[in-house]
């Protein structure tokens, strides 16, 4: 009987080591996927950060806890709000862009929203009352 010396034994590699996890076939690396945060956890941390830079957020509706879309409601001081909706972007990342047929009446935004949840189940509506939406906005979206 033939005895395999260590050195010439394969080494086993493991899933963090590995491109490719048979044991874990969901964690693939591929150029073409991004990884991305659970909707509800990313909902949680907009919660947080609306209410660390002296703000006040607030789900308005709840949609699919793990790959649900994101819209903001966002009003600002002066009383003014804007609809801003997370989408992919041109260059593979995921951003807030503003909803500009629903800016500024509250009855515009609330028929948007209607729709867009009749459309649309898994949309997560949140409310952000915050001092500078804009920049608190453009900050989040990258």
């Amino acid at each position: 009987m033939a005895r395999v010396r260590r050195s010439d034994a394969a080494p086993e590699l493991s899933c963090a080591a590995a491109s490719r996890c048979l044991a874990f076939p969901a964690i693939v690396s591929s150029p073409m996927s991004t990884a991305s945060l659970p909707t509800h956890v990313e909902v949680g941390a907009i919660l947080r950060a609306a209410q660390g830079a002296g703000g006040f957020a607030a789900i308005l509706a709840r949609g699919e806890r793990d790959a649900g879309t994101i819209m903001l409601v966002t009003r600002d001081r002066s009383g003014s709000n804007q609809l801003w909706e997370r989408r992919p972007s041109l260059a593979g990342d995921r951003a807030f862009y503003p909803i500009e047929s629903a800016a500024g009446s509250d009855s515009a935004a609330t028929d948007y929203v209607r729709r867009r949840r009749a459309r649309d189940p898994d949309l997560w509506v949140i409310e952000v009352d915050i001092a500078e939406a804009q920049r608190f906005v453009a900050n989040w979206g990258t």
